[in-house]
């Protein structure tokens, strides 16, 4: 039955060029982390610097972006959703054109990482908008259209990296995949208006103290990830250093926790987390996240060292699996709203533990070539099953004036599950070719062997998630 709320979120003016707007914020955000990323060794060539110093220029984007993303939702709750965003993508395309700029390494880091903080404004309040738009029924569908949106940003940004990089200096990376970009989301913006649909709390304002404490403990847990020791780049080698800034991150979790549970308008309002399906919804989202961060952070080692291939097979890979994954996340929201079936969940997170399980030993036991491209449209398939019910579920599960939160803590799971993704990757790479008996490194066998014992484990963690994924969803809660 269509309650009144529903039949006039219908009726909202200029929603489908809200929708698109959203998701080119959302595809801007993925295409300019993507370009940069594959871009590294070539702009530490031209700025004559480590690759490992190089590395700082997406570290500094993605410390941004997972220190405030929650922090935006919560920004969007008291002040509005569709102000938030705006703003997000004044700064997002200012620092970004900035950064095409930058004479040396400091300045662009600077400015990467304030671009990162603009993109999370952009990213902690997207679903929050669509949620103000779009009634239960026809949600899943908005949604699976914002989600299609990463994996199409990340396959435009591998192949526009290289063309790029063919014809212009570092410098146009950035500006190239950023402000033209911008100034038409800007435009689309302008259109849309920044007045949300529904009414904000105008009484209640930030815990800016909270924010600090948790801009803290996401900030030493991204740095324990990163290798910014002396000596190899391993988790080995570098455990002092990684040890400290894992106790750091603990102790500033500690003191946040400690601090919200004693205030009045906290940014997190913990007792939300006894909500079960709200919690199990987000644990499932990082699993996934996790899990194809470990894989797909390892595939180039497998394709290149392990197969002997070379860097433009391993984008065709990749390019298989985002084809596939963004048309099946609009599928899927299309199929969540016509049956509510809530098995699509579980039933495609186990895919994509098979398929990644599947990818492991495929390289193992030297299947033909064209089975790996074969597997990957499978989990490109599964991933984009998945990715719509199982956000869906997160923005669902929470009573309406927690829209923001809920959006951020999306994005928030995404990015702690990339983060712990990184670091089980090094950490069984590390393991397997550092703790072998072999002689020499760099033979192939033992990258073979590393990316299996990889697609094992993810696999195994995946279908574990299953359990949470599983969990019933509650009655959505009307909007107000």
């Amino acid at each position: 039955m269509t309650s009144e709320n529903d039949k006039a979120k219908t009726k909202i003016p200029r929603r489908k060029l809200a929708l698109f707007t959203v998701a080119l914020g959302q595809f801007m955000c993925i295409i300019t982390l993507m370009t940069v990323s594959t871009a590294l060794p070539t702009i530490g060539a031209e700025m004559d610097i480590e690759l490992s110093e190089a590395g700082w220029i997406v570290s500094a984007f993605l410390f941004g972006l997972s220190a405030f993303v929650l922090i935006a939702g919560r920004l969007g709750d008291l002040y509005g959703y569709r102000k938030v965003f705006v703003f997000g993508l004044v700064q997002f395309t200012f620092a970004g054109t900035l950064a095409g700029f930058a004479p040396e390494i400091a300045s662009l880091s600077l400015a990467r990482f304030v671009q990162g903080v603009g993109a999370a404004l952009i990213l902690g309040t997207t679903y929050a908008i669509v949620a103000d738009m779009y009634a239960m029924h026809e949600r899943g569908r908005a949604m699976g259209v914002v989600l299609a949106s990463a994996p199409s940003g990340g396959l435009v940004g591998l192949a526009l990296s290289p063309l790029i990089l063919a014809q212009f200096s570092w410098n146009w990376i950035f500006v190239i995949t950023t402000t033209p970009f911008g100034i038409v989301a800007l435009g689309l913006a302008w259109i849309m208006g920044t007045k949300d649909p529904s009414e904000r709390q105008g009484s209640v304002t930030l815990d800016m103290k909270g924010s600090l404490l948790f801009g803290a403990f996401m900030g030493f847990l991204l740095l324990s990830f990163s290798h910014l020791h002396e000596g190899e780049e391993t988790f080995q080698a570098g455990w002092k250093y990684h040890t400290s800034m894992q106790v750091l991150a603990v102790i500033f979790l500690g003191i946040f926790v400690w601090y919200e549970r004693r205030i009045k308008n906290p940014l997190i309002p913990l007792h939300l987390f006894r909500n079960k399906n709200f919690t199990a919804a987000c644990l499932a989202n990082g699993i996934l996240h996790m899990t194809m961060m470990t894989i797909f952070f390892t595939f180039p080692f497998m394709v290149e060292n392990g197969l002997q291939r070379s860097n433009a097979e391993t984008a065709a890979l990749l390019i298989v699996f985002s084809a596939f994954s963004a048309p099946f996340s609009i599928l899927s929201g299309w199929i969540y709203d016509k049956t509510h079936w809530e098995l699509i969940k579980p039933i495609s997170l186990a895919g994509v533990g098979t398929c990644l399980g599947g990818l492991g030993l495929a390289v193992w036991f030297s299947v033909p070539y064209m089975v790996l491209y074969m597997i990957l449209v499978a989990l490109g398939v599964c991933s984009g099953l998945f990715i719509t019910p199982i956000s869906n579920a997160i923005m669902v599960a929470l009573p309406s004036e927690y829209k923001g939160f809920a959006s951020g803590m999306v994005e928030t799971s995404r990015h702690v599950g990339h983060s712990f993704g990184a670091a089980i990757a090094t950490v069984i790479m590390g393991f397997s070719i550092l703790g072998s008996l072999s002689q020499s490194t760099s033979d192939p066998i033992l990258y073979l062997e590393a990316f299996r014992n990889v697609g094992l484990i993810v696999g195994s963690i995946a279908i574990l998630g299953t359990i949470p994924s599983a969990i019933k969803g509650p009655v959505p809660v009307m909007d107000s």
